[in-house]
């Protein structure tokens, strides 16, 4: 019974972490992580928006937006992936 306690608050903590990485509300995450267990993990895996994983990824350096078309792309790249635009080198 300890074990099942123990299982369920760790997938509540997982469904809280995934829920911050992904811009949602972390209290989401730590109710279907400790509700539906692996299946609550991957429902706040996917309540994330694809807009809100945008701005988190621009937030923490992981991608780079283009100044010709404002399509993001990866911080080494050279050119944009979507018009072939010149990139601005990455500051260090």
């Amino acid at each position: 019974m300890i074990a099942f306690g123990l299982i369920t608050t760790l997938f509540a903590v997982v469904g809280m972490a995934i829920a911050r990485e992904r811009g949602v509300d972390m209290l989401s995450g730590f109710c279907l992580g400790l509700l539906l267990g692996p299946f609550g993990l991957v429902g706040t895996y996917m309540l994330g928006s694809t807009d809100d994983r945008d701005e988190v990824m621009l937030k923490k350096g992981q991608r780079v937006r283009c100044n010709q078309c404002a399509e993001l792309a990866r911080p080494e790249a050279v050119v944009c992936p979507s018009c072939h635009h010149a990139l601005a080198p990455a500051v260090e």
